[in-house]
């Protein structure tokens, strides 16, 4: 396999690259100022007001929106193992995937039985300003090989900085200086769980607490089977620990994926949990309906 950067062969690349570029800046402009716009710091009162919060990371799909209210996919039925007294200290931090409009987050947030917590009612204008600068910084590596499995894949990581650092990094700034605000606002963690698919939202968002909240019982939570064959990039490295991108503790839903988690970096923190997402196959009714006669 030859990995080519060729001069002569780049006019049409630099033309995609140049389209990947600036769509890429309009994206993440965009997307910030749908965030500014639907940013409502009455919404911040709740969580402020409590006296230890647990945070969990998530994800608003379109089926939420649709719906009106907030729809748990990654964690079904975990609050029924949580104690009535506890459940005003957990909150729900949803990364926004779906077409929407600020009416839309604000009927989520008063129908759903969760708490739910927006990330833009605590971020300034500040925050997206610098973000944004971030990104435009971001420069390609220099000429040293970046060897993976006896292959040079500079070239291949220097596109990818060149045409969709707009498109991929802005969220995962925001992540970082939401944290930062939630610090700034004396906001108390006691737990934060996760989402981890180690992606750049996961990055920033981790910083943020490993930065700002270094005491936390931080737990990254691997809900979904884990090979190395098609998902190797979620199984943590020593540069990524080093430098604070990982949870302290990363939860799986097997022992057999124990040596898979520790592949590249020996020292990982390991916990062995539920799958919640896959929770309906211990359903008996459901499987002995399923199965035809």
């Amino acid at each position: 396999i030859i990995i080519e950067n060729s001069s002569s062969k780049n006019i049409i690349l630099r033309l995609k690259n140049f389209l990947w570029i600036n769509f890429g800046l309009f994206h993440s402009i965009n997307y910030c100022l749908k965030l500014f716009i639907s940013k409502n710091t009455e919404r911040t009162k709740k969580i402020i007001s409590q006296s230890s919060v647990r945070l969990i990371d998530t994800f608003i799909l379109q089926n939420s929106i649709n719906e009106g209210k907030y729809i748990e996919r990654n964690y079904p039925g975990m609050l029924k193992y949580v104690k009535d007294k506890d459940r005003n200290s957990i909150f729900f931090v949803p990364h926004i995937v779906a077409k929407h409009k600020p009416s839309d987050l604000q009927k989520i947030y008063e129908s759903s039985e969760e708490n739910i917590v927006y990330k833009q009612d605590f971020l300034k204008i500040q925050d997206y300003i610098y973000s944004l600068l971030s990104i435009i910084k971001i420069h390609k590596l220099n000429n040293v090989p970046v060897i993976f499995k006896n292959f040079n894949i500079l070239p291949l990581i220097n596109e990818e900085i060149a045409i969709k650092k707009y498109v991929k990094s802005i969220s995962g700034l925001l992540n970082f200086y939401f944290i930062k605000r939630l610090k700034k606002k004396t906001v108390d963690l006691k737990l934060v769980l996760d989402w981890f698919e180690n992606q750049h939202l996961d990055k920033g968002f981790n910083l943020g607490v490993n930065t700002f909240y270094p005491n936390v019982c931080h737990i990254g939570y691997k809900g979904y089977p884990n090979t190395d064959d098609y998902v190797f990039f979620t199984n943590p490295i020593e540069f990524e620990v080093i430098n604070k991108l990982i949870p302290k503790t990363l939860a799986i839903i097997g022992e057999g994926y124990k040596n898979i988690n520790k592949k590249y970096c020996s020292n990982q923190k390991l916990l062995v949990t539920g799958g919640f997402r896959f929770s309906d196959l211990w359903d008996s009714k459901r499987t002995r309906d399923s199965v035809p006669n």
